[in-house]
């Protein structure tokens, strides 16, 4: 069972459109600028960045959300930026959580990351697992009941979560436990395209802002070899 809550912010000011613009401009020409953390309305934080491919954002019409998502991650460390993603992923999931009257539990953040500077957060909690997506104009939550996942063994990854938007409005994921001989995971989708997880502290992590279906989970050591691939058709 899966409950999600987004929230958008709409009606950019015109500054803010041309101040996207022109990171598209400078993402087209393979630069990377770095952006100060901002925060959007109700006080959840986003971040706003470019991707290479748009060539050109008509400054009349929104931007959109993931117009600069990236295939491979920037893992996040557990302080500055990544700790930012994981409480504000923390709080979103608690205000829900609270305004439904259900109970709020102890949650643990496990993973962060950026692509490009859209973030994601991975929180885990004794039978719950909570992840978070958030994007220049909208914050994405999904919410998680699962029972209690024993440890690995002999398997070197196991898929806990494959779930997500069937239609391209918002993003797909998939996520897991990882054990340490893993070196990196990457995930087919049916289009063709190979989005690469982030992987921290025995789980992984790998979203795609569009309705792709992931057809497979490869795991690898630390120097390529295939260790695994999980079939997910």
């Amino acid at each position: 069972m899966l409950d999600s809550q987004d929230v958008y912010v709409e009606d950019l000011p015109r500054d803010r459109v041309l101040q996207l613009r022109d990171q598209v401009v400078a993402a087209a020409g393979q630069q990377k600028r770095r952006q100060r953390q901002r925060r959007a309305a109700g006080g959840v934080a986003v971040a706003c960045l470019a991707i290479a491919s748009i060539l050109a954002v008509q400054v009349s019409q929104p931007t959109s959300a993931f117009a600069t998502w990236q295939a491979v991650p920037r893992t996040l460390s557990t302080t500055g930026e990544g700790r930012a993603a994981i409480d504000d992923c923390r709080t979103a999931v608690e205000a829900s959580l609270q305004t439904s009257g259900r109970k709020v539990p102890e949650l643990t953040g496990v993973l962060s990351e950026a692509r490009g500077k859209t973030r994601a957060a991975l929180l885990r909690g004794t039978s719950e697992i909570a992840l978070c997506i958030s994007a220049p104009n909208s914050f994405h939550t999904a919410w998680t009941p699962t029972d209690p996942v024993p440890e690995l063994k002999s398997e070197p990854i196991r898929v806990v979560g494959n779930g997500g938007s069937l239609d391209g409005d918002d993003p797909r994921y998939v996520y897991g436990e990882v054990s340490p001989s893993v070196g990196a995971v990457g995930v087919e989708l049916n289009d063709g395209t190979t989005v690469t997880a982030s992987t921290t502290d025995g789980y992984f992590l790998a979203w795609w802002p569009k309705a792709a279906a992931p057809e497979q989970v490869t795991a690898f050591d630390g120097s390529g070899a295939v260790l695994t691939v999980v079939d997910l058709n």
